[in-house]
């Protein structure tokens, strides 16, 4: 009784609230594109490092095509986690929304971004090959906003993640890295060796060419060093004589390489080849110790451009990861696995591999989802905080106007709780500790005690198939022995047993029965979610399962003996489907 009075009062103090903020003046929305990606790039620097924390909001071209395809109550981490990387794997990222966010003397100053993406091959490499899905649900209300898919597509800001920039480096060529000359063959051959003293000789030679052409005065005496230049392979690279030697394997790159590190004046790279590895090493042949330095210099340099057109909008997602401010999101899972998917690499298998790896690039995660649940048991007020206008110019209440509003409530949460927003991110957990990088369902039934029923007519409500349950010959059941049912999808329920031990006693009782009603425990929804069986309707994804497990019994075990908490918003309404 308390708990709903005090989410009846939170609501309507939200409620009041968010009326008082639309009479206010929203912060201005930074539209960006590829055409002024470099001028806010700069800007959101300053921002994201004078911010107290950074609030982000996707915009994605799908998410989930059938109504058991999204995240249930009866969820664990793991499940939850097969579904969101279902959801990554198959759509992408049109609009990323980012809001570096202060709060001074509860005053609320945001600086809104909103990002727009397309990827593309901008290396002509044929690199990455960029294929996904879209559903008309998603894109509908889009264009409804005004979003404008033409300026995506042609404008929009391409990208790499940090997996596919490693690959497209072995394709690019660079400065070789000083730790990789270091390396040395410890046991040569007796081919290594003939090879590593054409190449000394081949080297020498064209060295002294270039050394020799200071003292040529005659023109006939100049034209035959040319073609000795000519035939030795040499040219120009950056006005500075350069020899091509065509490689193999990666260990003649090796004993070039070698070789090389007996002379001072050379800067070797590497040619990549089509098909990836190298196709050649390229020596340049500095005038002296300042110009080889000037040269290195310069190859850094061109590297450095090189790399932010390469990474383009991750360039973005690297200045939050190693801000180490706090990022702050609504529906977390879902966001990071699209975050990870898309700019670091291919999401791991499982739950526990994607978030030790995730804690890596973002170490301090918070779910305003999680903590509005916190809220409604304590909130009996919503402070009041004004917020300020920032200075980006774009379009008022514009897309990303949803970070804006996952930062106000967030601020407004640590209002509640006690906690100052500007210690976040001086501190490990600024007393958020038990929800920050919190990607875990909350539940009080064991997953044990859980069966999925399917099978039974379309239309049955919950409370039907609860009687029909009851009465049949291979239960011994009365109602309160199931705490609860629920309608997953129009095929399939699942069903909540009160005491311990009694879903084994049922489900070995349906399976003994050969009725027209289908059984199976949480294992086999766990079982469809990891093998990726996302058929439209539960029921055909719980039978396939059962097809490779044979008969499903209820002690197929589980890593995690999770708890749910049922809860009405998020199970599926019957009249709905």
């Amino acid at each position: 009784m308390l708990l709903g009075k005090l989410q009846k009062r939170f609501l309507c103090t939200y409620a009041a609230a968010a009326a008082n903020q639309s009479r206010r003046q929203w912060p201005t929305v930074l539209q960006v594109t590829k055409t002024n990606f470099t001028e806010a790039l700069q800007q959101l620097e300053d921002h994201v490092h004078s911010s107290d924390f950074i609030s982000v909001s996707l915009r994605n071209t799908g998410s989930y095509s059938s109504s058991w395809h999204r995240l249930l109550p009866i969820d664990t981490s793991d499940t939850a986690y097969f579904k969101a990387k279902y959801a990554a794997d198959r759509f992408q990222v049109l609009q990323f929304a980012v809001c570096p966010i202060s709060v001074r003397s509860s005053k609320l100053i945001s600086h809104p971004y909103n990002f727009h993406l397309f990827p593309r091959d901008v290396l002509n490499l044929g690199m990455p090959s960029y294929t996904f899905s879209c559903q008309p649900s998603y894109l509908t209300p889009m264009a409804q906003e005004g979003f404008d898919f033409n300026a995506c597509i042609y404008d929009g800001i391409t990208y790499l993640s940090r997996e596919q920039e490693s690959l497209s480096r072995e394709k690019i060529g660079n400065l070789v890295p000083s730790d990789y000359m270091a390396n040395s063959i410890s046991t040569p051959s007796v081919a290594d060796s003939i090879f590593s003293e054409r190449i000394r000789s081949r080297v020498k030679n064209w060295r002294k060419a270039f050394n020799d052409d200071s003292c040529t005065k005659k023109t006939e005496e100049a034209l035959i060093k040319s073609l000795q230049k000519l035939m030795l392979g040499s040219g120009e690279y950056s006005s500075r004589p350069c020899l091509s030697i065509d490689v193999c394997s990666d260990r003649q790159v090796q004993l070039i390489l070698e070789v090389l590190g007996e002379f001072n004046d050379f800067v070797p790279m590497i040619v990549p080849a089509k098909g990836g590895g190298a196709q050649a090493v390229r020596i340049v042949l500095t005038s002296s110790e300042e110009d080889k330095i000037l040269f290195e210099k310069e190859l850094q340099s061109q590297e450095k451009e090189q790399n932010k057109h390469v990474r383009g909008f991750r360039e973005v997602i690297d200045l939050i990861s190693t801000s180490e401010k706090p990022i702050i999101a609504h529906n977390s899972l879902n966001d990071f696995s699209f975050i990870y998917s898309k700019f670091i690499a291919s999401l791991p298998p499982t739950f526990d591999k994607f978030k030790s790896s995730l804690l890596l690039n973002f170490p301090y995660v918070v779910d305003v989802g999680h903590l509005m649940k916190e809220v409604r048991r304590h909130l009996y007020t919503t402070p009041d905080m004004e917020i300020s206008r920032g200075g980006s110019d774009g379009k008022t209440l514009g897309l990303g106007s949803n970070a804006v509003r996952i930062g106000e409530i967030f601020a407004k949460i640590c209002s509640v709780m006690k906690v100052n927003p500007e210690s976040l991110g001086k501190s490990k957990d600024g007393g958020l500790k038990s929800y920050v990088n919190n990607f875990d369902n909350r539940r009080t039934v064991s997953v044990k005690d859980l069966v999925f029923i399917w099978g039974f007519k379309k239309g049955t409500s919950a409370q039907l198939l609860k009687k029909i349950l009851c009465n049949s010959s291979f239960s011994s059941h009365d109602e309160e022995a199931f705490s609860d049912i629920r309608l997953l999808d129009k095929s399939c329920a699942v069903v909540a047993f009160s005491k311990p031990g009694s879903s084994e006693c049922f489900l070995k009782a349906m399976h003994s029965s050969g009725g027209l009603l289908s059984a199976a425990s949480y294992g086999t929804y766990s079982k469809a979610c990891q093998m990726g069986m996302w058929e439209v309707d539960l029921a055909d994804a719980l039978d396939r399962a059962v097809m490779l497990d044979g008969h499903d019994l209820s002690g197929t075990h589980l890593d995690d003996p999770s708890e749910i908490i049922w809860d009405d918003d998020l199970m599926i309404d019957l009249d709905d489907l």
